[in-house]
C-alpha cells in the first residue's frame, strides 16, 4: 500500500479513536483505544518497515572505499557506502549512496574491502552522490499527512458527531432503551441502594420510597418527626436535600424487605405480559400501599408505569410476585383470572356459589378488569381486580339467598360469540370491541319482571350501543 495512503488511513483511525473516547466515554473507551492503536500501527509500522527492509537486486562486485553506518535496527540500517562497482559485462563506475544493508553484507565488504552488493544499493552510473542519511527526511511527508488526517477527523465533523451513546442505546433491549442522560429503571434502583449503603447505611432501615425514572432516581428516608432526607441521583452525580413529610414510621420499610426483589427481573416479566407497544417502562415506585393485598395490611408494593403515555400500570410484591395482566377483549384470559381469585379464596370452580361476574375494561386503557360476587357460609363477598394489579380485599356484607351458579358453567367461547353478536346488532366498530361490559348474573337482578335464570348481559353503551341479553349457552333473549 502506498505510504501516503497508509499515513492518511492511520491518521483517520487515530483521530476517530481520540474523538470517540473524548465525547462518548464509558465502554466506548475500549473502541477508542482499539481504533487508535490500529491507526498508530499503520503509520509507525510502515515507517519501521522502510527502515528494516534490505536492499535487493542482482549482486554486483564492488570495491569499497567508505562505509558509514547508523546504529543497527532490526537487522538492517541505513549505510553510507562509496566505492567502485564492476557490473558483469559493463563498464565499472563510481558510486556513493545511502543503502539498506544487512549485517552480513556489511561484514563482507568490511573484512575484505571488496565483495558484492545488491544493485538497488548502488544506484545507477552517473547518479548524484549521497553525503548523508536521509531516511527520516524521506518519511516527513507521510508523517505530515498522518497528522493532518488526524486533526481533520477530530475537528471537521459537526458537534455531537462523535457522541455514540445515543446510537448505542437505540439498539433493541430486553427491558428498556435509554438516551444519553438516561439509564434503565432497574439500574437506577440498584444504584440508589448502593449509593445510600455507602453513604449512610443506617438510613436503609427507614426507607419511605424509592422512585426511579428514566433520567433520575430518588430514595427518601425518614429522619423522624416530620422530616425526610432525599437522595437524588442523576447521570451528573448525587444531590441530598431535606424536606417535610406527612409520612411516619409506620410507612417505612428496610432494604432487607427487598432482599428477594430484583427490579430487572420484575420489569422483564411484567413487560413480557404487555403488548409490544406498551413494553417501555417509564417509572418504578416502591412504597407501602394504603390497600390490603392478600390479607397484608399496608403492604409494600412496587408499581411500574409502562407505555409512552404511562397509561398502563403494573404491581409487584417484594418477593418478586407480579400481578397478572390481560387485555380487556381477552375474555378467556379474564375468566382465568376470575378462577385464580376463587382458588386463592378456597372456592372450587364447580362450587355453585357465584352470584355475578362482571368483565370490563380499566378506564380508557386496553387493560381488562373483573368484579366477582359469591356467597359462602351465608355471607356475601365481593372483590374486584384490574389487570396489572392484585385483587382487592374481600368486601363482606349481609347474608344472601341470591341464586348462584358455577364458574364451570361459563364458557369463554360462548362469551366471545355473544359479544360479537352484540357488536353486529348495534353496529359497533371493531376498534371499540373492548368497551363492552359483560355481566353474568341472574335475570331478576337486572329486571325484576323476569325469573331467576342466569343470563349474560353485553353492555355496549360506552360505544353508543345498548345492552343485549343471552342465555349461558349463547341464545339471544332480548335487547
Amino acid at each position: 500500500m502506498n505510504s501516503m495512503v497508509r499515513a492518511a488511513i492511520g491518521g483517520v483511525c487515530v483521530g476517530g479513536g481520540v474523538a470517540v473516547g473524548a465525547y462518548s466515554g464509558g465502554w466506548f473507551l475500549l473502541v477508542a483505544v482499539i481504533a487508535s492503536l490500529f491507526g498508530i500501527g499503520l503509520v509507525v509500522g510502515d515507517y519501521f518497515r522502510s527502515l528494516s527492509a534490505v536492499s535487493d537486486g542482482e549482486l554486483v562486485p564492488v570495491e569499497v572505499d567508505l562505509l558509514d553506518r547508523s546504529p543497527t535496527l532490526m537487522g538492517s540500517s541505513p549505510t553510507l557506502v562509496a566505492g567502485t562497482a564492476s557490473p558483469e559485462g559493463d563498464v565499472p563506475f563510481r558510486f556513493q549512496a545511502s543503502a539498506k544493508l544487512s549485517d552480513a553484507q556489511v561484514a563482507e565488504v568490511v573484512r575484505e574491502g571488496r565483495g558484492a552488493l545488491p544493485a538497488q544499493a548502488l544506484g545507477t552510473p552517473g547518479s548524484a552522490p549521497v553525503t548523508e542519511h536521509r531516511t527520516p527526511r524521506l518519511r516527513a511527508p507521510a508523517a505530515l499527512v498522518a497528522a493532518g488526517a488526524m486533526w481533520t477527523t477530530i475537528l471537521l465533523p459537526p458537534s455531537g458527531f462523535w457522541d455514540l451513546r445515543e446510537v448505542a442505546t437505540s439498539l433493541p433491549a430486553a427491558v428498556s432503551s435509554v438516551g444519553s442522560d438516561e439509564r434503565p429503571l432497574w439500574q437506577w434502583y440498584d444504584d440508589a441502594l448502593a449509593h445510600v449503603r455507602a453513604e449512610a447505611p443506617d438510613l436503609l432501615n427507614s426507607i419511605l420510597e424509592i422512585t426511579a425514572n428514566e433520567s433520575y432516581v430518588e430514595l427518601k428516608v425518614y429522619l423522624g418527626g416530620d422530616r425526610t432526607r432525599v437522595y437524588e441521583g442523576r447521570t451528573r452525580g448525587w444531590e441530598v436535600r431535606e424536606e417535610a413529610t406527612s409520612l411516619r414510621t409506620r410507612d417505612t420499610f428496610t432494604s432487607a424487605d427487598l432482599h428477594d426483589f430484583s427490579a430487572r427481573d420484575v420489569l422483564s416479566r411484567q413487560a413480557a405480559q404487555l403488548p409490544e407497544e406498551k413494553r417501555q417502562p417509564g417509572r418504578l415506585e416502591i412504597s407501602r400501599d394504603s390497600e390490603d393485598i392478600f390479607g397484608v395490611t399496608h403492604p409494600l408494593v412496587a408499581e411500574v408505569w409502562f407505555g409512552d403515555s404511562s397509561d398502563t400500570r403494573m404491581y409487584a410484591l417484594p418477593d418478586g410476585t407480579v400481578a397478572p395482566w390481560w387485555r380487556a377483549d381477552d375474555l378467556a384470559g379474564a375468566l382465568e383470572q376470575v378462577g385464580a381469585a376463587l382458588t386463592a379464596r378456597g372456592v372450587a370452580a364447580d362450587a355453585a356459589v357465584l352470584n355475578s361476574i362482571t368483565l370490563g375494561r380499566s378506564g380508557s386503557s386496553l387493560s381488562g378488569s373483573f368484579g366477582l360476587e359469591y356467597s359462602r357460609d351465608g355471607t356475601h363477598h365481593r372483590t374486584v381486580a384490574t389487570a396489572g394489579r392484585f385483587t382487592s380485599p374481600n368486601d363482606s356484607s349481609r347474608s344472601s339467598d341470591t341464586p348462584s351458579f358455577r364458574l364451570a358453567d361459563v364458557d369463554p367461547t360462548s362469551l366471545t360469540r355473544v359479544r360479537d353478536d352484540a357488536m353486529t346488532r348495534y353496529g359497533i366498530d371493531p376498534v371499540d370491541r373492548a368497551t363492552a361490559e359483560i355481566s353474568i348474573t341472574n335475570w331478576r337482578r337486572i329486571d325484576s319482571d323476569h325469573g331467576e335464570e342466569i343470563v349474560i348481559e353485553v353492555d355496549y353503551s360506552r360505544a353508543h350501543g345498548d345492552s343485549a341479553f343471552y342465555t349461558l349457552s349463547g341464545q339471544p333473549l332480548s335487547g
